[in-house]
């Protein structure tokens, strides 16, 4: 079985996870790693049945990564799965602004005076927002793509949330939007799940879920889960329990250990 995991930045604790433990997936085969520029997914295409960088998302201080080198050279009809890691960027942190959320401010959740915005917006128009804003990201268009031209099993990974740290954070943007700043933190970050869940259910994907059911409360991750700079790279150890979601998802397709 060949196995491609592509992705953003936040693959990155993913392809740690594999190099320290390669027998959580590679009992099932080969395993590649593709790793691309950009915070709301890779910018990618399919061109004649091989992955293509798009130019817009090409940076010089960040190169692409690919474990093998030769991976992009790959066509995508050699493998049997394609993990797409990590899609549904919407809640951001302090050092990576989201642009969904200051579109302008939801009167539900207290909104206080702020310079980002004065713009009110209600609950149903926002949502609206929110849906566009997803469908114009380069790592969804990508996955409308890839299952244009891949018909066998894709799985997704959800963005990780942010470390529960974050709250108290004085440059997270919400903190200076609202006054119930973790009731608007829950309504973007449920409203980024249910367009996921709709998406990956109409487009015949498998949506992974917050490991351990991470943030089904508070939608924060554990400190100890998240890289302290941003609060939005997961560390190594997320990496291993996200690889370990994949490897159960495989194993329940009945697909034998090589």
């Amino acid at each position: 079985m060949n196995i491609l995991l592509v992705g953003n930045s936040q693959l990155a604790c993913l392809k740690k996870a594999y190099d320290v433990q390669p027998e959580i997936l590679g009992q099932f085969g080969d395993i590649s790693f593709y790793v691309t520029p950009g915070g709301t997914g890779p910018y990618l295409t399919v061109n004649n049945g091989l992955l293509e960088l798009i130019k817009e998302g090409i940076n010089p201080k960040f190169p692409p990564r690919a474990y093998p080198e030769n991976t992009p050279s790959i066509p995508l009809d050699n493998y049997d799965l394609i993990v797409v890691s990590a899609l549904g960027y919407i809640d951001g942190g302090f050092y990576y602004p989201s642009p969904a959320t200051r579109q302008g401010i939801i009167f539900d959740f207290c909104p206080k005076p702020n310079a980002i915005t004065s713009r009110y917006i209600s609950v149903p128009c926002y949502k609206k927002i929110i849906e566009g804003t997803l469908l114009s990201q380069p790592g969804i268009k990508f996955l409308m793509i890839l299952r244009k031209y891949f018909c066998k099993d894709i799985l997704v990974q959800p963005f990780p949330l942010p470390s529960k740290d974050i709250q108290n954070h004085p440059e997270w943007p919400l903190n200076s939007m609202y006054e119930d700043v973790l009731g608007a933190h829950k309504f973007f970050c449920q409203e980024r799940d249910l367009f996921m869940k709709n998406f990956c259910e109409k487009h015949n994907m498998t949506l992974l879920s917050y490991p351990l059911g991470i943030g089904r409360e508070d939608y924060f991750s554990p400190p100890d889960l998240m890289g302290a700079s941003d609060g939005l790279h997961p560390t190594e150890r997320y990496g291993e329990l996200v690889l370990r979601q994949i490897a159960n998802a495989v194993a329940l397709q009945g697909v034998p250990s090589e």
